[in-house]
């Protein structure tokens, strides 16, 4: 069944996916079966991140988001995946389950009302997630920290 996904337009004109698929940490013997799955059900770019590392908040246990889950009817996934695509921001989310699977492509058939969207906004993590980092000299550091151009810099 391929499905008609929403995108967002690159600077340079291209055309992006807002839902990916992930293969973090599947078995090598799964993933193929697994990423034939994920296209037929339309999903059209993948790669991977874990929900927490650890040492990282966990979204899928903070109560504002279960709150909303309950409200809409939805898991706590499913409103963690709405927000970020509500706010055009491309995601990837990785299962190997394909009811999940499934159930990640339906976040662009429900919209979150703004003022659920401020109070997901207001959690306060105070946590970068994707903060690229490399080891050097044993310690970890930020990947092109000392670039000027570098966003990472800014504030919460």
């Amino acid at each position: 069944m391929a499905v008609n996904q929403p995108s967002i337009q690159l600077s340079n004109g291209a055309h992006f996916p807002l839902i990916g698929f992930g293969t973090w940490q599947t078995s090598p013997g799964v993933v193929g079966s697994v990423i034939g799955m994920a296209i037929d059900n339309g999903y059209r770019h993948l790669d991977y991140r874990p929900w927490a590392a650890s040492g990282e908040p966990e979204l899928l246990q903070d109560s504002v988001v279960h709150k909303i889950a309950q409200k809409y009817n939805k898991s706590v996934a499913q409103i963690l995946l709405r927000f970020q695509v509500q706010r055009d921001v491309a995601i990837i989310p990785k299962s190997v389950n394909e009811t999940r699977i499934k159930e990640n492509l339906q976040v662009t058939k429900f919209q979150l009302a703004d003022e659920d969207m401020n109070e997901l906004m207001d959690i306060s993590t105070k946590f970068r997630f994707c903060e690229p980092k490399i080891i050097v000299n044993g310690k970890p550091a930020i990947r092109d920290g000392e670039n000027p151009y570098f966003p990472f810099h800014e504030p919460f």
